[in-house]
């Protein structure tokens, strides 16, 4: 029996009256596929991701020690998204999170969409009813490996399931992709460290959840605690933050792989804002600050010597502030338009990924 033969156009014209308008398209129709970014809360974070931030309809994983601030880091991001009027959402697999430390955080609780499931498969079925709504821009999982499945749940305690997690996630994984992409929702998944059995040469550490998470964030970020960065309280010398390194380990948004940048980290108030915009705006080049010596500060009416009187004169001028955040915004979504324009295939990362050796063991 002879296959009836029709013409490309079409094959494409029943594709989309199928699948839908967008379901198969010709590069010259102009049908936009360029993905929108928020930004992260961290100015220096936004810097080394050369495309402004975190990207909408995304997986993202954000992985490392404990202490490392990866939580704090997360918190960071979901307020600063509130500000932008998306709607988030937190699961609280580990059970950790308080109103009072989230609102130091600068996290709206009462607006914020609160979970804490019992297992994996049931925080994967929050997540995808949520993100299928396509009123929730944002949803958090904190973390991946805190929860056993179900099935881990009906054996005894100290019987070992082999890769109980990656066994859950994998499919979910699968159906999740094209549901936080259809709706425009971001997922961040807070992944733990772990040490693989028997590596006598290499890095021997790895992410809990399989190759799937893997493969399927569109951003990897390491978080590290910089060693002796602790950063103390002058008059009780109590320790009160300390600085955190991020390293992408993958970026499929940009040419930025391997790139590191460090921030301060307060318990008592997250991201140091101040710090992050002034060294941001540093590394952007003398167009948002100028610096006439190495000791001088120059901002629009504000001159100051030396780094300390800067930084108070920023505090004393919320105005100020404001405007030097927005400056640097501005200026890191000129980069990412003629970053867009050209292309990467030859570029060199903007900073050197160093030796392992930089994070905290």
């Amino acid at each position: 029996m002879a296959v009836e033969k029709i013409s490309l156009a079409k094959a494409m014209e029943k594709l989309r009256k199928t699948y839908g308008s967008t379901s198969i398209f010709k590069g010259s129709e102009n049908i936009s596929i360029e993905v929108e970014t928020l930004s992260s809360g961290c100015l220096a974070v936004d810097q080394v991701l050369r495309v402004g931030g975190f990207p909408l309809g995304r997986i993202i994983e954000i992985s490392g020690n404990e202490g490392s601030g990866k939580t704090m880091f997360s918190a960071s991001v979901i307020g600063e998204w509130q500000k932008a009027g998306k709607r988030c959402a937190f699961i609280d697999a580990e059970q950790t999170a308080s109103r009072e430390w989230f609102e130091k955080l600068g996290v709206n609780w009462d607006e914020l969409i609160f979970a804490r499931p019992d297992n994996l498969e049931e925080a994967l079925d929050i997540i995808h009813t949520l993100a299928s709504t396509g009123e929730v821009g944002l949803i958090v999982w904190d973390s991946v490996p805190a929860l056993p499945s179900s099935s881990e749940q009906r054996t005894a305690a100290g019987e070992v399931q082999v890769a109980a997690i990656s066994k859950v996630l994998t499919p979910a994984l699968r159906r999740l992709t094209p549901v936080f992409a259809k709706n425009n929702c971001t997922g961040i998944f807070i992944n733990q460290i772990r040490n693989k059995i028997g590596v006598m040469f290499g890095n021997p550490e790895d992410t809990p959840g399989g190759k799937s998470l893997k493969f399927g964030c569109s951003l990897r970020l390491q978080l590290g605690k910089i060693g002796s960065s602790e950063i103390k309280d002058p008059v009780s010398k109590e320790q009160i933050g300390h600085r955190v390194r991020v390293r992408s380990l993958k970026n499929k948004l940009s040419n930025a792989q391997g790139v590191v940048t460090e921030f301060a980290l307060y318990y008592n108030s997250g991201i140091d804002k101040i710090a992050d915009a002034i060294d941001t705006a540093i590394l952007l080049g003398e167009s948002v600050i100028q610096r006439p010596s190495s000791k001088s500060y120059v901002f629009e009416s504000i001159k100051a010597t030396g780094r300390d009187n800067f930084v108070d004169a920023l505090k004393k001028d919320s105005k100020a502030l404001a405007l030097l955040v927005d400056r640097v915004r501005t200026k890191l979504f000129v980069e990412k338009v003629q970053i867009s324009q050209t292309s990467d295939a030859d570029e060199e990362p903007l900073y050197d990924a160093g030796d392992s050796d930089d994070f905290e063991e």
